[in-house]
């Protein structure tokens, strides 16, 4: 079988880059994955005593608050790296309102509130059912709520008291999340259909999914 110079050449060609693919080669082009610089940590802490399951900052970003699988709720002054306040056995999901005092806690679906200075408990929110998912609506002293069994609504955690309740998804809601200015939220559930609420209104605005109809 006779081979001619071009058909030699691309042979030639297709083994070099065979062999930088497979042994590196000094010349090959940079790799665009982020370097050490542009990705640095620049703090690492944690609980021993469980896996964190849940991590937030605060508002003003100067705190980190943290949730174990034994329920363990710790906030933390990141930049020390240093526990500031421990709530033993409280809590699986913990976060700070916006007025960077108060911390609220789910406990296996169970809302309270506490002051974050004095580790003292305000209040339990009243009628919030299971909440399998919580979240800020960017307003002070306002909680987003939803669950598997539960209404989907806004809490007051100042009275502990639902102020707003909207619509119930058939299958309840699994998570939530709140659009910037806090006019929308987005929920999901085991249905398969996604729906956008308006927080002004009571019915929501948009849903898409699985099965496209209207509530």
């Amino acid at each position: 079988m006779r081979f001619s110079f071009p058909r030699v050449a691309l042979l030639l060609w297709m083994l070099i880059g065979l062999a930088r693919i497979t042994t590196g080669d000094e010349h090959a082009a940079p790799s665009t994955m982020p370097s050490d610089e542009s990705a640095a940590i620049v703090a690492d802490f944690g609980d021993d005593d469980g896996t964190i399951i849940s991590s937030a900052f605060s508002p003003d970003g100067k705190l980190v608050v943290t949730a174990s699988v034994n329920r363990n709720v710790v906030v933390w002054d990141w930049q020390q790296k240093k526990a500031i306040l421990t709530l033993q056995g409280k809590g699986d999901l913990a976060f700070i309102m916006p007025d960077n005092r108060t911390l609220a806690v789910s406990n296996m679906g169970v809302l309270s509130t506490w002051d974050l200075i004095t580790g003292k408990k305000l209040r339990q929110l009243a009628d919030v059912g299971e909440a399998d998912c919580v979240a800020l609506t960017g307003r002070d002293g306002e909680l987003l709520c939803g669950g598997r069994f539960g209404e989907l609504g806004l809490w007051n955690v100042q009275t502990g008291k639902i102020t707003r309740a909207f619509l119930s998804p058939p299958h309840g809601v699994r998570c939530i999340a709140v659009s910037a200015g806090g006019k929308f939220a987005v929920s999901s559930s085991i249905d398969g259909i996604v729906r956008v609420w308006n927080l002004q209104n009571r019915r929501p605005d948009r849903q898409t999914g699985r099965r496209r109809r209207v509530v």
